[in-house]
């Protein structure tokens, strides 16, 4: 950490962002001084000043001990929450796992072609259509040669599998992608779809862990250097070059990269053994393996932690105002977490009377229009921060009396401090059971009613179980993806199984996510029971995280950025390092 400080003060930084930066110091060394002061107070006695004033020397000497024993605490807790823990991973099989990694292959693909990037591709496109064939015969020869030699932005420019380029050097953080060897890929795919060491995989998983490293060489037109490759650099198999200009290129753009990696704030690959990440001499690179990782955090007394629950007091206070009261889930979890619990305000009966003459005012619809407009329940997952004290003018404004509304609670993802007994969390499928046994309990619980009429491109969807959209008779309602681009869904919006029943769906709930809570939604609509996906009648997603999480952008920008503004700032230490948070997206968090 102190490394990671002053090497901050060698950049140039705004007034503001050293102002935060000197606020935080101060506020990390309320531990430091408390235990300095308690040193003082045994080593001699009190001065007059302070004996003239005993309740404020006991006191200050009271919150010092308060301070070292938390801090105490804090180093045990750390030290057990930085232990790595078994994380079950999403695919259960090769074909899932196969599955994945072309899904992931065709959102990279689609990243690598959105915004200003894919109009200068068209641009570039429509000019070379424009331009005679003899002008591209009389280039200079050299001209390949010195595009392969210009760096990183030339070799995009020359379209040279920008998807790759951008996936390896976003994943393995200051290397450059050429430098990514066979190994350091092989290790990066055991963990991202076996959630486990290269060197702890089985026989057969390590036979298909070197198949799908093969097949992703071929589908993306790549070749990743051995160990006994002297200059650890990637050969595409369609490259003509020779081997002293690919020598001189990989140094070039082996530069250029560092350079840009630490002019940008980006996270350099270094660890806590002194170890960097670029592929420099025999080194192997590292990667971005988040639940393999350390637990990236960063100390903060107990005064931090202290001004945060009175925030957290404060949002219940306004949460019951508005008439929320606190439930628990029936589910007892078999993890030793406790369970989950959700903040709930049943339907006001005056709302209900007035949109119930609201409507009989209306004309007549269809019996099936009728069913499909009838109000759904809302289910609000919030994201990372202070707990509901962040939406508290959301929920006076925006949250419905006429329907049920839950509003789930995230006490890791809250700032708040988990005492001994309290540490463990819910698996995903133990959140989804909770979540679906609390609709049910209301009687929220969703069915299907089948309709004779449906439609052919419904019925098709039913037998593929793809597609993942929600249905009612034959028509989408709504749609969520997985984040490479694609789902597995029944056209009766039950999802994954395909269950062949096609049929207008009743009960269920509107899920509402905000930034880390969609990944909750995502559980809900992956759900492997097709009764706990048909609870999903629509859905609201609010900054979401769940689209593209194989894309290395959220892991490396939320946990590994090293901040260069303000904001960044912020984040970086109120947030991405607090301990339980850290622990939480470092042990807990499946990108699958």
């Amino acid at each position: 950490r102190v490394h990671e400080f002053l090497r901050s003060l060698e950049t140039p930084r705004s007034l503001a962002f050293r102002l935060w930066q000197v606020v935080i110091l101060l506020l990390r060394s309320v531990t430091l001084f408390a235990i300095a002061w308690l040193a003082w107070v045994l080593l001699r006695p009190p001065p007059p000043f302070w004996a003239a004033h005993p309740v404020a020397y006991h006191g200050a000497t009271a919150l010092a001990c308060a301070e070292a024993v938390f801090f105490v605490y804090y180093v045990l807790a750390r030290k057990r929450l930085h232990r790595l823990k078994p994380l079950p991973h999403r695919c259960r099989g090769p074909e899932e796992r196969r599955e994945l990694m072309e899904q992931s292959v065709a959102a990279m693909r689609l990243a690598a072609k959105e915004g200003p990037q894919q109009e200068q591709e068209q641009e570039q496109e429509s000019t070379q259509q424009q331009e005679p064939k003899q002008e591209h015969e009389s280039e200079p020869p050299q001209r390949e040669h010195e595009q392969e030699q210009g760096g990183d932005d030339d070799a995009w420019a020359a379209g040279a599998s920008p998807h790759v380029r951008r996936f390896l050097s976003g994943w393995f953080p200051g290397t450059p992608a050429e430098a990514v060897t066979h190994r350091a890929f092989s290790e990066w795919c055991a963990w991202a779809f076996f959630n486990q060491e290269l060197s702890e995989l089985p026989p057969a998983a390590a036979v298909e862990l070197r198949e799908s490293v093969a097949w992703f060489e071929d589908e993306c037109d790549w070749r990743f250097p051995h160990s006994d490759d002297t200059h650890g650099k990637s050969r595409r198999r369609r490259s003509s070059s020779s081997s002293s200009s690919s020598s001189s290129s990989s140094s070039s753009s082996s530069s250029h990269h560092d350079k840009g990696a630490h002019d940008n704030g980006e996270y350099d690959g270094s660890r806590d053994d002194g170890s960097r990440g670029s592929g420099g001499g025999s080194a192997t690179p590292r990667s971005i393996r988040l639940s393999l990782d350390p637990v990236f955090d960063t100390q903060r007394p107990l005064v931090y932690y202290a001004v945060i629950a009175l925030f957290n007091g404060l949002a219940l206070v306004i949460v019951w105002l508005l008439g929320f009261r606190r439930r628990r889930s029936p589910v007892t979890p078999s993890s030793g977490a406790a369970p989950l619990t959700v903040m709930f305000r049943g339907a006001s009966s005056s709302s209900v009377s007035v949109a119930s003459s609201v409507a009989s005012s209306l004309p007549s619809l269809e019996e099936e229009e009728e069913e499909e407009e009838e109000p759904l329940p809302v289910v609000f997952i919030h994201g990372i921060g202070v707990g509901f004290i962040h939406y508290a003018l959301f929920l006076c404004v925006c949250c419905p009396s006429e329907v049920s509304v839950y509003l789930v609670e995230w006490p890791h993802v809250c700032m708040q401090v988990q005492w001994w007994g309290n540490e463990a969390q819910l698996s995903i499928d133990e959140s989804v059971d909770s979540l679906r046994a609390l609709l049910e309990m209301d009687g929220h619980g969703a069915t299907l009613a089948p309709t004779t009429t449906t439609t052919t491109a419904a019925v098709a969807a039913g037998e593929r179980g793809s597609g993942r959209g929600h249905r009612n008779g034959g028509r989408t309602r709504s749609g969520s993806g997985r984040e490479s681009g694609s789902g597995n869904g029944g056209a009766n919006g039950s999802g994954g199984g395909g269950d062949g029943i096609v049929g207008a769906c009743r009960g269920g709930a509107c899920f509402v996510g905000h930034s880390l809570g969609t990944t909750a939604v995502a559980w809900m609509l992956h759900a492997r029971e097709a009764a706990a996906r048909r609870l999903v009648r629509s859905v609201v997603l609010l900054d979401p995280v769940t689209f593209l999480l194989c894309d290395p952008a959220i892991a490396s920008n939320f946990l590994h950025r090293v901040p260069r503004t303000v904001l960044e700032l912020l984040m970086h230490f109120f947030v991405s390092r607090e301990l339980f948070i850290a622990h939480t997206l470092s042990r807990h968090f499946s990108w699958s």
